[in-house]
């Protein structure tokens, strides 16, 4: 009798070894696909940030290219260089850059 108790007793903590690492497994997997959602709306929001940025400047170069007579891509060069004289980085993306 008392091998039919060890031997139920092993299946039972067989059972609930099994169970608890199915909840490991699940909690686990549950966790990092919520860590990759926020990682994908960060890398998002970054690339919106990034066409906002750049169609500002592009904006900015064409209304200063009316102002001064001259051509966009001039006032762009000129604005980038001023700007890398100021923060030492110099803005090397274009909106073909960014994945579509």
């Amino acid at each position: 009798m008392s091998e039919t108790l060890l031997i139920a007793a092993a299946g039972y903590v067989v059972t609930l070894l099994v169970a608890v690492g199915g909840w490991v497994f699940g909690y686990r997997m549950q966790s990092e696909a919520r860590r990759l959602s926020r990682l994908e709306k960060k890398v998002n929001q970054l690339e919106s940030e990034a066409r906002a940025r750049i169609a500002l400047e592009k904006a900015a170069c064409e209304w200063l290219a009316e102002l001064t007579k001259r051509s966009p891509e001039a006032v762009k060069r000129d604005l980038r260089s001023r700007g890398q004289e100021r923060s030492g980085l110099r803005p090397k993306m274009s909106d073909s850059d960014l994945p579509s």
